[in-house]
This record gives structure tokens, sequence and C-alpha cells, in this order.
């Protein structure tokens, strides 16, 4: 019988990959990042437990894994709060969905893209040309 892949089974085992990964492989869900800063990173998060264990996990491999020093940003806030955090430079790092950057997020689509390597590409690349904003590469979750 083939293993079910839940969102528990890959956090709990992805955890601690994702806890030694190197900064460019934090990305989980999808994650945004303007320009680092020379010696500091603050890295923020939405206000409920999956987004603050993702913050977490950033945070500490950025910590582990970097001679940056890593702020403590998580918790800052819902969606809109963090990304007009890491658009305004106060925060360089949060975890975001892509449905949620799609469809709530400047400038809103109304589209549904059902595919979701497509959805990620499509604002992947919106959020570059749009505002700068880089989408690391996707997680291995879903949040169904």
């Amino acid at each position: 019988m083939p293993t079910q892949n839940t969102r528990r089974s890959l956090l709990r085992t992805g955890g601690g990959l994702a806890a030694t990964a190197i900064s460019g492989v934090t990305a989980g869900c999808l994650t945004l990042a303007t320009q680092f800063r020379s010696d500091s990173i603050p890295i923020g998060s939405k206000r409920f437990t999956e987004q603050e264990i993702l913050g977490y996990l950033a945070f500490e491999s950025l910590d582990a894994n970097t001679d940056l020093h890593v702020d403590d940003q998580t918790g800052l806030g819902g969606t809109t709060t963090n990304f007009q955090a890491v658009n305004s430079g106060e925060i360089q790092l949060y975890w975001e969905y892509t449905g949620t950057a799609w469809q709530t997020l400047p400038p809103e689509q109304d589209e549904v893209i059902p595919d979701p390597e497509e959805l990620y590409n499509r604002v992947k690349e919106e959020f570059e040309t749009e505002h700068g904003l880089t989408f690391l590469e996707r997680a291995p979750l879903d949040n169904t």
C-alpha cells in the first residue's frame, strides 16, 4: 500500500531536514524575500501555529548556517501585514501560500489556476515584476 504524505508527516520528517537546509532552500509553501542587509535578516511569519513553525524553521536554518544576525519577527501579523513588512524592508523573509498571494495580495486575481506548478510560476513572475520580490522554491507541502 502506498504511503500517503500528509502535512503532519511531511512536517515531522521534513522539519529536521529543513532546519539544516541552506537559506535558499528554506522556501516553504512560498517564501517572499527581498535584498538581504549585510549583517541582519529579520524573519516574519503570520500569527498561527503552522506559520510560526515555518517561520522558526527559517530562523533556525539561517541562524545555524550563516553568519547573519537573524532577528525573530515571527507572529508579526496576518497576510497583509507580512506582505507590507517584506515589501518595505521591515522584514526580509516570510512564508506565503501561492493561492493566498494570488487572490489576496496586490494585484488581486480572480482567475482560478488549479495546477500548483502553473500557479507558482505565475505568482513568482508577477511578484518579481510588480513588487521586486522573489518567491523562493516551493515546499513539497500542500495545505489540502
